[in-house]
């Protein structure tokens, strides 16, 4: 649940840094936001916990490897669209 947070919250701050002019710093935050993704699902300080809101989302191992696949295929579009945000 950690990474979903915390990629919603990247999300949010490059759309705040795009309207503030300030797309320099989107990029790195965004692929910094992302290695720290893969960092917590590598290291599984996801909790103990594997079911939340009453079964209606399940953290198993399908989902977490699915992530981690959806995370690297997001950090190859940022770096290759990287000439849009200077």
């Amino acid at each position: 649940m950690n990474t979903v947070i915390l990629l919603a919250a990247s999300g949010i701050v490059s759309m705040f840094a795009g309207v503030f002019n300030m797309r320099k710093l989107a990029l790195p935050l965004l692929l910094l936001a992302s290695a720290a993704a893969l960092g917590i699902l590598f290291t599984n300080s996801c909790g103990d916990y594997s079911q939340w809101m009453q079964n209606m989302l399940v953290f198993d191992a399908y989902s977490k490897s699915f992530s981690v696949i959806m995370i690297l295929l997001t950090a190859c579009v940022l770096c290759v669209s990287a000439y849009y945000y200077k």
